[in-house]
C-alpha cells in the first residue's frame, strides 16, 4: 500500500520518525481489514517487520524486538512461515 511505501522511502532516507509515522498508519489500516485473511496477515507481518527494522536502525532494540515478536505471533496465528521472524529476533539479540 502507499503508506507502507512512503514509510520505506523515509526509512531509506534515515528519516526514521517520519517512517514510523507512515508505517504505523499502514499497520492500522491493515489491522482494520479482516485479520483472518492470509493476505492481510502477510501484509501485517511485513509491516511489523519493517517497523522492527526501523527501530533497529534507530538503535531502539527493545522496541525492535517487540515488533519482531508481534510479527512472530501474527505469523504463527495465521499459519505463515516463521523463519524470518526468528532470524530478525536473533539479529536484535546479537546487537
Amino acid at each position: 500500500d502507499v503508506l507502507y511505501q512512503i514509510g520505506l522511502t523515509y526509512t531509506s532516507l534515515a528519516a526514521y520518525d517520519k517512517a514510523l509515522e507512515y508505517l504505523n498508519q499502514s499497520l492500522e489500516m491493515s489491522d482494520k481489514v479482516d485479520s483472518n485473511a492470509k493476505e492481510e496477515s502477510m501484509r501485517s507481518v511485513r509491516i511489523r517487520n519493517q517497523i522492527g527494522h526501523t527501530f533497529m536502525a534507530m538503535g531502539y532494540f527493545e522496541q525492535s524486538l517487540t515488533s519482531f515478536e508481534e510479527s512472530l505471533q501474527k505469523s504463527q496465528t495465521a499459519g505463515l512461515r516463521v523463519a524470518n521472524a526468528y532470524c530478525y529476533i536473533g539479529k536484535v539479540n546479537f546487537e
